[in-house]
């Protein structure tokens, strides 16, 4: 009457791909594109070669030419949300081998990336 169960609904539990990674390729990928890079490159190019380093997990690298693609182009979007998450996994990494010093490096950094985006939508960049 007026306290029917409700009915559960059925969720579905989808299971993940397993995508293999051709390290080989994504090597030489790398290193067409750092040939490519010149004094006069966009902010993309550094971009394009972090995006490769992420897919090897090699996120020192790719925190590395995040970071250069950031400082010739500071726009918020895909490339400031790709930093943010590999600021994270870093900290989270520091966090589970329990370096203090390393989660407050990476807090840091998430701090500084933080204001960059406040400069941005300020206009003071």
């Amino acid at each position: 009457m007026f306290f029917k169960k409700k009915e559960k609904k059925k969720v579905e539990v989808r299971q993940e791909e397993v995508v293999e990674i051709d390290v080989e390729a994504l090597t030489k990928e790398i290193e067409k594109l750092k040939s490519e890079l010149s004094d006069d490159s966009n902010g993309q190019a550094y971009a394009d070669i972090a995006k490769q380093y992420e897919l090897l997990k090699n996120y020192d690298d790719a925190i590395n030419y995040y970071e250069k693609c950031l400082d010739i182009d500071k726009t918020l979007g895909a490339n400031y949300n790709r930093l943010m998450s590999l600021y994270n996994v870093k900290r989270r990494e520091a966090a589970e081998s329990k370096d203090n010093d390393q989660i407050q490096y990476y807090l840091n950094k998430i701090d500084s990336l933080m204001q960059l985006s406040k400069d941005v939508i300020r206009g003071k960049i």
